[in-house]
């Protein structure tokens, strides 16, 4: 476990493992660390794995403004490189944190040999931004005290309510130590429109029918054609939770490919 600090911030991350390589994996909105615990274990007999909380998540500093939070994060991973001495890291984002890896992308920061985006929308139009704007916005609405019970309302919508109770449970758990406003105000900080990032090192992309289902052009790999692409037919956005096995072993097969 450790932290790194950021203009008095503090951003946690726990750390596992070992070796020369390395994978850094980042949440989506309202997780935290934790979600990644059916995955890391799969990789930590030959990686150095690091999951963190993002700015206003889990373990993190909270008192940071949600636009602060998404624009210094790309920094906050470069010290976790710089400080653990971290080498051949690839980064592993969930959903917004596919915003995270495009800033890092277009900061081309150090050290790192490849991407993987997990059921990320990419913010290719106003249509897409808009709509994700909406959605906030819809639920900033509710009443002070019912945010908190929309927010999960909405979040249930994402998931697979007829899986293993235990993963339900893994996935939920970070909303005890989280700000429902302040989520979603990070949620429209980072909500803008994107230009298809341009990087010449190796990208896998997964993708689930729940990502793509109304909007086609949310799609990363219609801007990133040449990436290595996985498809999860199921109308959930946290199959690497329910389908750990089958999403350890194609990303551990991309791995091999990229760090031999």
């Amino acid at each position: 476990m450790g932290y790194i600090t950021h203009n008095g911030y503090k951003l946690f991350y726990a750390i596992q493992g070992q070796g020369d390589r390395a994978l850094i994996f980042i949440h989506g909105l309202c997780g935290d660390h934790r979600v990644w615990s059916k995955n890391i274990p799969a990789f930590t007999g030959n990686f150095r794995t690091v999951a963190m909380d993002m700015f206003g998540h889990g373990n993190s500093s909270k008192d940071i403004s949600p636009k602060e939070a998404f624009e210094s994060l790309p920094l906050a991973v470069t010290s976790i490189i710089k400080k653990e001495k971290l080498k051949n890291a690839v980064i592993v984002g969930h959903s917004i944190a596919g915003n995270i890896l495009l800033n890092c992308i277009e900061q081309d920061i150090g050290n790192v040999k490849g991407y993987v985006f997990v059921d990320c929308a990419f913010n290719a139009n106003e249509k897409v931004v808009n709509s994700r704007n909406q959605l906030a916005d819809s639920l900033l609405n509710h009443p002070k005290d019912q945010l908190d019970s929309a927010v999960i309302t909405w979040y249930k919508t994402m998931m697979d309510m007829k899986a293993d109770p235990k993963d339900n449970e893994l996935i939920l758990s970070a909303f005890k130590n989280l700000n429902a406003e302040w989520a979603l105000d990070f949620l429209k900080a980072t909500n803008i429109i994107r230009q298809p990032p341009k990087t010449n090192l190796p990208v896998l992309i997964f993708e689930s029918d729940w990502l793509t289902k109304d909007q086609s052009e949310r799609s990363f790999y219609k801007v990133l054609p040449k990436s290595e692409y996985c498809h999860f037919a199921v109308l959930n956005h946290f199959f690497f939770v329910y389908e750990a096995g089958k999403f350890n072993q194609r990303l551990g097969e991309f791995l091999k490919k990229i760090l031999q």
